[in-house]
């Protein structure tokens, strides 16, 4: 739970919304196997890094000044979600049939 500012609700909403669409895609990509959806998977599923950084930074400059506790939460949070996407980047690399190390 991050606090009740509005800027912090936007971000919440965007990591979930996010994480979610990117799992989804993979989710499809592995049930239909065909070579679209994993070439979508593909390029979702790359690495988040500076993009973590990037919303990190706008969101702890977006309501100064933010309580020390939800600092801490958006950085746990956004490496939190680089981590998740280098995990799923892996399930993309193990599982796509269409790959170049699977063809």
């Amino acid at each position: 739970e991050l606090g009740d500012r509005p800027t912090l609700k936007q971000f919440q909403e965007n990591i979930c919304e996010g994480v979610d669409g990117v799992f989804l895609s993979l989710d499809y990509a592995m049930e239909g196997e065909d070579r679209q959806s994993w070439d979508i998977a593909t390029r979702l599923t790359g690495d988040r890094g500076e993009l973590m950084r990037r919303m990190r930074g706008k969101y702890l400059e977006a309501d100064p000044p933010l309580p020390k506790i939800d600092i801490i939460k958006i950085v746990l949070i956004t490496n939190a979600v680089e981590d998740i996407f280098f995990l799923l980047s892996k399930l993309e690399q193990d599982f796509n049939p269409h790959s170049p190390e699977g063809e």
